[in-house]
């Protein structure tokens, strides 16, 4: 690839930090975008390896998945992904997408690569990661779990918390009509119109009732349901369920509590009364 063809290439993908390298992973040429973004200059970077500023622990990464397949010629299903020490010392994320140039004999001399500088994206993405795995935490320390049930299909989806809640395993098939069975006498009633105004009049519902697990252990769960509309007609619905077994048995203790006070009130009344009458 002679300078101006590499020029020209560049300018075709403007969006690119783009580099010309030799087979063994030299720079050779490296449009202005790569140099500004690491703070080198294209002279520090051209002859050297880029494996000289691949962080220590993204090297055989590099090596195993972009580097090693693209001198044996195979083709590639994603980009590389690795973290490039800039000038300053800190560490910068970077995808690339190697293409391979070969001579007449159908050997890989060279290596063109495209990379995209892609830092924010993992700062959102690992961001992302530590509030799914605190929501995970909360929804296991609070007992909750998420349901949903595709209306077009009919499949029904549980988060692991849901099985655990039904007690089942986690290869258990859940379907909306065995859901109701898991609910005793009159609450099977319950939950069954509250899902059917869900989807016929998108009546969203929130209700604690009886239920009896898949290994036959009563408990309470709060069961929240709302419906998906598009174009006035109900595709899905979906929800939460919570064990509530602590919550009923607090409330238990609680009416409990008040029934006796009541009782020692009454009787008090009583004392009173009769002091009263004495008097």
């Amino acid at each position: 690839m002679t300078k101006e063809d590499f020029e020209k290439f560049c300018e075709q993908n403007n969006k690119y930090l783009v580099c010309y390298h030799e087979a063994i992973g030299r720079f050779e040429m490296i449009n202005n975008a790569l140099a500004d973004l690491t703070g080198f200059s294209q002279e520090e970077l051209v002859g050297r390896n880029p494996y000289d500023f691949i962080h220590p622990a993204d090297k055989d990464y590099f090596q195993n998945r972009g580097h090693f397949p693209a001198l044996e010629g195979r083709d590639f299903d994603e980009a590389v992904e690795y973290r490039f020490q800039k000038k300053d010392g800190d560490y910068t994320w970077f995808r690339t997408e190697i293409t391979t140039l070969k001579n007449d004999r159908n050997h890989v001399t060279h290596l063109l690569t495209a990379t995209q500088d892609i830092n924010e994206i993992v700062s959102l993405r690992t961001e992302k990661e530590q509030i799914e795995r605190l929501f995970n935490d909360t929804c296991r320390i609070a007992r909750i779990g998420a349901w949903a049930v595709n209306l077009e299909n009919m499949i029904t989806t549980w988060s692991r918390m849901v099985y655990d809640i039904h007690e089942t395993s986690y290869d258990y098939q859940p379907d909306l009509d065995t859901i109701f069975d898991f609910f005793p006498g009159d609450a099977k009633q319950m939950f069954a119109d509250a899902v059917s105004n869900a989807i016929d009049k998108a009546l969203p519902f929130d209700m604690i009732l009886p239920f009896i697990t898949a290994k036959g252990n009563t408990s309470w769960v709060r069961v929240i349901g709302k419906a998906r509309i598009r174009y006035g007609k109900a595709i899905s619905i979906y929800g939460v369920f919570q064990n509530m077994n602590k919550h009923m048995e607090e409330k238990n203790l609680l009416s409990e509590k008040i029934e006796e006070i009541e009782k020692e009130m009454f009787a008090l009344g009583n004392v009173v009364m009769n002091m009263q009458l004495i008097s």
